[in-house]
């Protein structure tokens, strides 16, 4: 039985040890090359951040979701001009909720098809390009969920538990923590998204801690805006 629940959790290490070591190239549409931009707007971050108080459910957090909106901005900034970044393309309030929409519906559909063929629907984007008189955006959408005080703890004792009374057959792994950052160029004048690129495979990554966050970026984007 031990030596069951060993190999699962050497298994599960190996797994997140390349996961860790993995590396990205960016996603290109034919005939672009990120390094042909000179300078560009970046758009509002956006954030779908939950919290997990209870259990293993995650929750959707305003709070949680502004501070990862908050660090995005600070390490866009940070990194302007590496990023080859011009100023940041202010998204209103009123307008807020439906670009947050329609950037994750490009992003998604984006992950299920791993190719930018097609046009991008971006019409707050669009709209606000076209009123700065401004062509290409960079866009940056986070994700993932962390979890309060003693929450981590308690499942982790109950995976253990639930191990010990299968016999090793069913190990539950609690996940402590989730980030993922999704990054894009758009292009207003082609109504395209002509660069993307996401975070390695899913490792534990606490979505709210700076350094992390740090260590994403610089991990995405190492080959095609090679960061100081």
């Amino acid at each position: 039985m031990m030596q069951k629940m060993r190999y699962a959790v050497i298994l599960v290490t190996l797994t997140g040890l390349l996961s860790s070591c993995a590396t990205t190239s960016g996603i290109l549409r034919p005939g672009f090359q990120p390094k042909a931009i000179l300078e560009m707007s970046f758009a509002s971050p956006v954030a779908q951040v939950s919290t997990i108080q209870r259990g293993n459910q995650p929750e959707f957090n305003p709070e949680a979701s502004a501070e990862s909106v908050r660090l995005m901005r600070k390490l866009l900034v940070n990194h302007q001009v590496e990023l080859h970044l011009r100023n940041e393309l202010v998204i209103p309030d009123s307008l807020q909720q439906q670009a947050r929409q329609e950037i994750y519906r490009a992003v998604n559909g984006i992950e299920k098809r791993q190719r930018l063929d097609t046009g991008a629907h971006l019409p707050v984007l669009d709209h606000l390009l076209a009123s700065q008189n401004q062509r290409y955006v960079l866009v940056a959408a986070t994700q993932g969920f962390t979890r309060l005080e003693g929450n981590y703890g308690n499942q982790l004792a109950k995976s253990i538990g639930v191990g010990l009374l299968t016999m090793g057959m069913m190990v539950p792994i609690a996940i402590k923590a989730k980030s993922d950052i999704c990054l894009f160029i758009y292009d207003g004048e082609q109504k395209n998204i002509v660069y993307y690129n996401h975070t390695p495979p899913p490792a534990e990554r606490e979505p709210l801690n700076e350094a992390v966050l740090e260590k994403q970026l610089r991990t995405m984007v190492a080959k095609d805006f090679p960061m100081r």
